[in-house]
């Protein structure tokens, strides 16, 4: 094993890590950034009412992937102004594939 390579590899690394250390204490010292002005505080009252972790989540998942799937079968509008409506997937493919056959 080549030692030479091996410790001029290792003092280029050791070199980089102590400029970029370098480098962000002089960015912040330079920006006038605060100490802890990176830690994000959130407040009560703008926190999602329903967020945190749940006890038991998979009800929530069943309604949601419930709600999709019904969505995957069903007629209905996306923006009725606009005219842009959805349809089932199997209709879908059908007309995907009659496409595909012309």
């Amino acid at each position: 094993m080549n030692t030479r390579a091996v410790v001029l590899a290792a003092s280029a690394i050791l070199g980089g890590v102590v400029l970029c250390a370098g480098a962000v204490f002089l960015l912040l010292h330079w920006w006038d950034v605060p100490a802890g002005a990176g830690s994000v505080q959130a407040s009560p009252a703008s926190a999602a009412p329903d967020a945190g972790l749940r006890n038991a989540p998979q009800q929530d998942q069943a309604a949601y992937r419930a709600d999709k799937e019904r969505r995957l079968h069903a007629l209905g509008w996306v923006d009725a102004q606009r005219g842009i409506a959805r349809i089932p997937i199997e209709a879908a493919m059908d007309l995907l594939a009659a496409g595909a056959a012309r």
